[in-house]
């Protein structure tokens, strides 16, 4: 239920993907961006979550780690971070964060989900 705000930044990066696509180099990185955003971090906090319960504070850094390969690999590779790697893996981050610290344990959106919810499966 949680991982349904995963969806407006893989949405949002797909979508600026699709629409750049004949621009390889940021088609690429959106897409990159859109995958991990979209599926890497949540897989990231399952496999810690439930395997560290005791380190909540270790899924942090490694979801930063995640988001931030791509701008570490265009800064090795071309000696310069790419825009849309450094200020998408920013965006990812903070997203995640507020999202996890503002948004999910708000009761509006407890509720928003319990309706979602029993509106999908009943």
């Amino acid at each position: 239920m949680f991982r349904l705000g995963d969806l407006v930044p893989f949405t949002v990066l797909f979508a600026a993907g699709l629409w750049r696509r004949k621009q390889p180099e940021a088609h690429k990185r959106l897409m990159t961006l859109a995958t991990i955003g979209g599926f890497m971090s949540a897989a990231v906090a399952q496999l810690v979550g439930h395997q560290f319960r005791s380190l909540p504070l270790l899924v942090v850094p490694l979801i930063g780690i995640i988001f931030f390969a791509p701008a570490v690999y265009d800064r090795i590779r071309s000696g310069r971070f790419h825009p849309i790697t450094l200020w998408g893996g920013l965006s990812l981050f903070a997203w995640g964060n507020g999202r996890a610290g503002l948004i999910g344990p708000s009761e509006a959106w407890h509720n928003l989900m319990g309706w979602l919810m029993g509106w999908l499966v009943g």
